[in-house]
């Protein structure tokens, strides 16, 4: 369950924690959304690769179970982390405009 962001802070997600600076007005609100964009297509494009990779029997059947292990986790907090950063940028909304 992603914890709801204070309104006007700074957020930094990771696999294991979500950290917020509540920094109210000193931030630059179109900027934390850019970060947060440019975040977003990073985990998407890192969701494409491990799906690709997962999707291919070739991969499946060569590569060692620690590996497609590695490759199933990550995936999945990868999508965990995907969400998270949405709700990150769902929730500064209009703030700041």
């Amino acid at each position: 369950s992603a914890e709801q962001a204070p309104r006007g802070a700074v957020s930094a997600v990771g696999r294991a924690a979500q950290l917020f600076i509540p920094l109210e007005e000193l931030i630059d609100v179109d900027r934390e959304k850019e970060r947060l964009t440019g975040e977003i297509e990073k985990t998407r494009r890192e969701i494409s690769r491990g799906e690709t990779m997962l999707a291919n029997p070739g991969f499946i059947a060569k590569a060692p179970a620690a590996v497609t292990d590695k490759e199933r986790r990550q995936l999945g907090e990868n999508h965990e982390k995907l969400a998270k950063l949405l709700a990150r940028l769902e929730s500064l909304g209009d703030a700041g405009r």
